[in-house]
């Protein structure tokens, strides 16, 4: 499109596109829970710019820009950049999975002349809304009512179940196998491929007690923020399947040594109630890597045996 504007021509370019972070996955990315003290007073004043732009002078400026609004929960990021700078660009900034964790979705505009206006709408899940809530409490007036109801049980089941007097191995097996006596995997909606958007969700994991992966990892990483343990949100896939639907799980951070940890793949399928499975209970990257598939250049290399169950 070709518009005049006192007499100079201007070629305006404009791309919509809609990005899934983890495009087809059952849910995504990740980041460790310890990693966000700058964002976590909840507040990030725009510096310059008008009313409606925050200004970006360069791409580390930008870079920073959407950094803060993200995690400050903004649903709408409109940063006027004076350089140029396409929509593949944005994208590739917002596939970050070191920094824009979780399955969240986005909607990215671009209008360019000689500098860029940028507008990214986005639509945070559940889970991102109260792992942000939980590290930045002033952020827990974003909340809506089911997010709330989601958010006091976490709290209370932490406080059930995890105690200061235990070891972080002791937390972490707390935690995972909770998840897994009070739950399980959504199989039937997932062998019909109609999983319903709740079992995406810790509401559904916690009050509906069906979920997938995605719930289950984003459940499991909120509680390990409450335990101050370091831990990440790993998108990847499963060998030998026949739809490549993707898988999310974590990494944990034990004595200096990083594990895997796949609370859906020991909770069985078909569930077996009082049963709980240690199979991916602190696996290195050659033990999980028989099954699962990630990119291992994005995330702490898990290369020590030990912190065994018991």
């Amino acid at each position: 499109m070709v518009a005049i504007i006192n007499g100079f021509f201007i070629v305006v370019f404009i791309i919509s596109i809609i990005f899934r972070i983890i495009g087809g996955l059952d849910k995504p990315s990740y980041q460790h829970a310890n990693n966000y003290k700058d964002f976590n007073d909840g507040t990030f004043k725009n510096k310059k710019g008008g009313a409606k732009f925050k200004s970006a002078e360069n791409i580390e400026a930008l870079k920073k820009l959407m950094v803060e609004s993200y995690y400050n929960l903004e649903e709408e990021i409109e940063i006027r950049a004076y350089f140029l700078i396409s929509v593949n660009e944005v994208i590739d900034i917002l596939g970050n999975k070191k920094v824009f964790i979780f399955n969240n979705s986005f909607s990215c505009t671009t209008l360019q002349s000689y500098i860029t206006d940028i507008n990214i709408k986005v639509t945070y899940t559940q889970g991102f809304r109260i792992f942000r809530a939980i590290l930045a409490p002033i952020l827990k007036d974003k909340l809506n009512p089911q997010d709330i109801e989601v958010y006091n049980k976490i709290k209370s089941i932490f406080n059930n179940i995890v105690k200061p007097e235990m070891t972080d191995l002791e937390k972490v097996r707390a935690v995972h196998d909770y998840l897994i006596l009070t739950s399980r995997y959504d199989e039937e909606n997932y062998k019909n491929n109609t999983i319903p958007e709740v079992s995406h969700t810790p509401y559904g994991l916690l009050f509906k007690n069906k979920a997938v992966c995605s719930a289950y990892a984003e459940v499991f990483m909120i509680f390990m923020t409450l335990a101050s343990i370091e831990c990440y949100y790993v998108v990847g896939n499963i060998k030998d399947t026949t739809n490549s639907m993707g898988h999310a799980w974590n990494i944990i951070r034990i004595k200096n040594h990083y594990y895997h940890i796949d609370v859906t793949f020991n909770n069985p399928v078909p569930d077996v109630i009082g049963r709980v499975k240690y199979d991916y209970f602190n696996l290195t990257d050659e033990k999980i890597g028989k099954t699962h598939i990630w990119n291992r250049n994005e995330y702490p290399a898990c290369i020590a045996s030990g912190a065994k169950v018991y």
